[in-house]
């Protein structure tokens, strides 16, 4: 599903929680607590102050996020790409993050 284009549904269908591509939205000070975004791509996306508590962001394309100030406590983070993304203040705290790419993140100030 692409933000930018609605995906019609039969009445009878189950809305999804799931995003499949949800590249470049602005997300900012968005409730997304436990939220199902496994491997989402959501490339470049503006979740600054968002609140993603106990998340599934599993194997999730996070590359050049910025999640300045993000909630991220309990999140599953583990085999994300955070290449590049902005952590600055984000609260890790519980957080797996194992086998996540952190290459060029910035983790100033992080929790």
């Amino acid at each position: 599903m692409e933000w930018s284009q609605p995906q019609r549904r039969k009445p009878e269908q189950r809305r999804s929680q799931r995003c499949q591509n949800c590249a470049t939205p602005n997300l900012s000070q968005t409730n997304l607590s436990r939220a199902d975004l496994r491997r989402a791509v959501m490339t470049s996306a503006d979740l600054k102050q968002a609140n993603l508590t106990s998340s599934d962001l599993s194997g999730t394309d996070l590359t050049g996020v910025d999640l300045t100030g993000a909630e991220l406590r309990q999140a599953n983070l583990s085999r994300a790409n955070l290449q590049g993304a902005n952590l600055t203040g984000a609260n890790l705290r519980w957080a797996d993050l194992s086998g996540a790419d952190l290459r060029w993140a910035d983790l100033t100030g992080q929790s």
